[in-house]
Parts: structure tokens; sequence; C-alpha cells
């Protein structure tokens, strides 16, 4: 998502605008990384379950990890907006490019949840027994992202705002597919009411 917003900002707003997304990416990578610590590790218990013949424990796996992806990043992403400035400052913004940082990251910090959960929930897919599905839900979100940084960038001229829209546009493409896919019958693993009960003893082994 990174190099898609760099090409299209790099064209459509200049080298300050490149240094916007710089700055942006090693917080876009601490996303992914929640994203992965949640995904990876739920999926991982999920599987033990469901190789033990324990859908049910799967299925909370699953439940519990959706919570955790959705819960979490919505309270860092309060405190990250709430300390946005001292952010930028750690990440390199400089007086150049400040206010592009700030108008891109804000945006980005507020679409960190349908990152954490279109990237989390993928895992579940490949284990669920569907790995072209999961890998369609990556790229659907990746081409969804590219229409729009064309559109809204190069011919709306919406700048940094545009480009960080079109990015979690693209993250919302996936995480709907997602959620889509584990509330369909075609899965072995199902979000259900009791699946999203919350069990800190799970969370915890996640």
């Amino acid at each position: 998502y990174n190099i898609i917003d760099t090409f299209f900002v790099g064209h459509g707003v200049g080298e300050d605008g490149i240094a916007a997304t710089t700055v942006a990416f090693p917080l876009m990578m601490l996303m992914s990384a929640f994203a992965a610590w949640f995904g990876v590790g739920g999926n991982a218990l999920a599987a033990l379950r469901l190789g033990e013949g324990k859908k049910g424990d799967a299925d909370r796996a699953l439940g519990n990890s959706l919570l955790a992806l959705v819960v979490i990043p919505v309270v860092l992403s309060v405190v990250a907006l709430v300390f946005l400035d001292p952010v930028l400052d750690l990440l390199g913004a400089t007086d150049a490019n400040r206010q592009m940082s700030r108008d891109f990251c804000h945006i980005i910090i507020i679409g960190f949840v349908l990152e954490a959960v279109g990237q989390g929930l993928a895992n579940f897919i490949r284990t669920d027994g569907s790995p072209r599905y999961a890998l369609i839900v990556i790229a659907a979100g990746a081409i969804a992202s590219c229409i729009l940084n064309a559109l809204l960038v190069m011919v709306l001229g919406m700048g940094m705002v545009g480009s960080a829209l079109a990015t979690v546009a693209g993250w919302a493409v996936s995480a709907v597919m997602v959620v889509q896919y584990f509330l369909s019958k075609r899965c072995q693993m199902r979000l259900t009411r009791s699946s999203l009960t919350p069990d800190l003893r799970m969370v915890g082994k996640i």
C-alpha cells in the first residue's frame, strides 16, 4: 500500500508528498505488525484446535482474534490521534512536509482497525481451506487502492487526503470480504454470537 501511495503521490503531489508517505511508512508497518500478531497467533491456535477436532474452540479463537483486532486498534488509534504531533516528530516529519504528513497520517490512523481486520483475518481463510480466496482478499484491496488513488489523486487532485482515503478504502474492501467469508456457510470456522464472547485466557494464548 505504501508503494502504491508513493507512486501516485509522487506524480500528483511531488517530492514533499513522497516525504510525507515516507514519514507514514513506519506507522503503517507497525499497524501491519499488530495485525500479524493477532492474525498469525489466532490462526495458529485455531489450526491446532481444528486438528484436535475442537471446532468450537477454533471458532472462539477466530472470534476473539476479531475482537482484539477491533478493540485494541481503536484504542491505539485514539492515543495516536491525541499525540499525533509527537508521533510525527518521532517519525521524522519536517516543516516542509509536516502538514502533508499530518493530513495523511490522520486518515491512516482512523483506518487502522480496517487494516487490522482485513490483514489479520486473511490468515484464518488459508487455514479454513481457501488459500486462493485469501489471496483474492488481499489483492482486491490493493487493486481498489490503485484505482481510487488514480481517481482521487490524479483526476480529482485531492493530494495526500485522496491517497490516504484510497488506502483506507482498500483496507475496507479486504475487511468486508473476510468478515463476509466467515459469516457464510461455506467455511469451517464461523463467526457466531458465542464465538465473539470475550475469553481473556484464549486471548493470552493467542
